[in-house]
């Protein structure tokens, strides 16, 4: 199963997906969105690749949990995924903007770290040297900082001591929320 909902948000690199593998195409199932790559989540259009046998056997379980797809929605996503649109890759640039400002801003800090994500429109920091978990400083500095983040710990073990910061304010306010993270960071 690949989820490649930020196959066009991919930052520095090109994007591969499992499917495009020949030894690897019948076993492999692409699920996707354009919620995500055309910032369009209202839509609620999503899809998938698979073989044909899969897509058979998929077809009817989406139909009795989906209810079917507006036939107007349709017509738009394949519309907007044939196109190229400059507003798309100027939306991939803000990230990679965003991201840019805000390592630089937690970069002055020893108890916050971060590194450039490799696509998406989400960053994730370390908060561990704080002695804080990501849930604990995350409350703290929407309390004290009015800044809103997501703990780690919302996505599993594995993120926990982390925070989740969407890259989709402009980049003063997230150079404004990188000096409030470690405002705090050195309080704690």
């Amino acid at each position: 199963m690949s989820d490649e909902v930020y196959a066009s948000l991919v930052h520095g690199a090109e994007f591969v997906s499992p499917f495009m593998r020949a030894d690897m195409e019948d076993r492999t199932i692409v699920v996707s969105s354009i919620s995500k790559s055309h910032a369009l989540p209202g839509f609620r259009c999503g899809w998938l690749a698979a073989s044909e046998d899969f897509c058979d056997r998929a077809l009817s379980v989406a139909e009795t949990m989906l209810f079917g797809q507006h036939p107007f929605l349709q017509d738009a996503v394949a519309f907007a995924l044939d196109q190229d649109f400059a507003e798309v890759e100027a939306m991939r640039v803000a990230y990679v903007k965003r991201a840019e400002v805000l390592l630089q801003g937690l970069s002055g800090s020893n108890r916050v770290r971060s590194r450039m994500p490799e696509g998406g429109m989400f960053m994730m920091v370390d908060v561990r040297g704080t002695g804080l978990s990501g849930d604990a400083f995350a409350r703290r500095l929407l309390d004290e900082e009015a800044v809103v983040t997501m703990p780690g710990e919302s996505f599993g073990a594995c993120a926990a001591g982390h925070l989740r910061v969407a890259l989709t304010v402009d980049e003063a306010a997230m150079a404004e929320a990188a000096r409030r993270i470690v405002a705090l960071a050195n309080r704690v």
